[in-house]
């Protein structure tokens, strides 16, 4: 039990790289190429999203349920050592006083039409993430299709993503 949780820290680590990615096209691109990498990134996001069940079917029958682990362990490694060589540590230079930390959050949730579609985002991503946790409920289990049926039917959900 011990190990599986500490697989799932490392694990909801490296869901934080989701938003970390999109931090990190926002800072370091510009114009088309900004645009070209966010719309690449939704499209491997539901790539990924559709060939997940299957691969991690695969893992489970070939490697045991602490395949899947092993793996996401294996591939945050590469990112981390990528990241650590390709991109630059220094901060950009402040200009002018500090700001603070409240203030930048108050003038952004003062924009109502910001907060609006910053709310219907947020829903469209609850409801896409609440079908993606429950799903395997719902087929698996209710309706007794075996995994890799499952995986297959993702596939069709994901190809609708994309």
């Amino acid at each position: 039990y011990t190990l599986f949780l500490i697989f799932r820290v490392m694990q909801a680590l490296g869901c934080g790289c989701f938003v970390l990615s999109q931090a990190l096209v926002q800072d370091l691109f510009e114009g088309n190429e900004r645009d070209r990498l966010r719309i690449l990134m939704v499209t491997a996001t539901g790539i990924f999203i559709s060939v997940s069940p299957l691969a991690g079917t695969f893992l489970q029958a070939t490697l045991g349920w602490r395949g899947s682990f092993w793996v996401f362990i294996a591939l945050a490694a590469v990112v981390l050592v990528k990241t650590w060589r390709l991109l630059d540590n220094s901060r950009p230079v402040q200009n002018g006083p500090h700001v603070g930390f409240i203030k930048p959050y108050r003038l952004v949730l003062s924009n109502f039409e910001f907060v609006g579609c910053w709310l219907i985002s947020a829903f469209a991503f609850a409801c896409h993430f609440s079908f993606i946790v429950i799903s395997p409920l719902i087929f698996m289990e209710q309706l007794q299709m075996a995994p890799y049926d499952f995986a297959l039917i993702l596939l069709i959900y994901g190809a609708a993503y994309v």
